[in-house]
């Protein structure tokens, strides 16, 4: 996905301005199940994402929630600690290889605080950022098991879902492996 096609999907900028944007950017491939950020470090990038898979989960006694998934196109950063500059509580890896075009933090806040279309876009983005999270909470935290992975396939498509491990989908999901693995079978003898 291109630079220009990801950022005028949340709101239109002019070419000066994405010019601005190009100037900060440096792509970066990163191999499958590389860390981005890891949890108790400062996040001082900003991560667009043209190819690939990425999570972002955290580790509690043990066991390991995934919060969501990175995708082709979207913008992602371990938000609460790239905005305030405090240790990430949660880690972001990549699950399959990526291309991604990475910012600087200090580059972003002056990007920012320096234009207000870009001061726009970033409220833009932040509101459908909130949006995804509703929309997370009604339809994949609620209902049973069977209903949360219906809900799942009507926003992620099969072959992005066949890319991601079985275990961070039933982590996303809050379910077991072994019970997604039995949808996943009722499913597939549906088809």
């Amino acid at each position: 996905m291109e630079l220009e096609e990801i950022v005028r999907s949340v709101h239109p900028v002019s070419d000066e301005d994405m010019e601005q944007l190009r100037r900060i950017l440096t792509p970066r491939k990163v191999p499958a199940r590389r860390f981005l950020v890891r949890p108790g470090e400062v996040s001082r990038e900003l991560f667009i994402i043209k190819e690939g898979i990425a999570r972002n989960f955290s580790l509690y006694d043990g066991k390991e929630t995934t919060r969501w998934f990175g995708l082709e196109g979207d913008v992602m950063a371990e938000m609460f600690s790239f905005v305030q500059g405090k240790p990430a509580a949660c880690a972001i890896e990549t699950v399959t290889a990526m291309d991604l075009l990475v910012a600087d933090r200090d580059d972003i806040h002056r990007l920012i605080n320096g234009n207000p279309e870009w001061a726009l876009w970033t409220a833009r983005y932040l509101i459908d950022g909130l949006y995804q999270i509703e929309r997370r909470f009604v339809f994949l935290g609620q209902g049973d098991a069977y209903t949360k992975y219906q809900n799942l396939q009507q926003y992620r498509t099969f072959e992005v879902l066949n890319q991601i491990p079985l275990q961070q989908i039933a982590s996303y999901l809050n379910i077991t492996p072994q019970t997604l693995s039995r949808i996943r079978r009722r499913v597939a003898r549906k088809h």
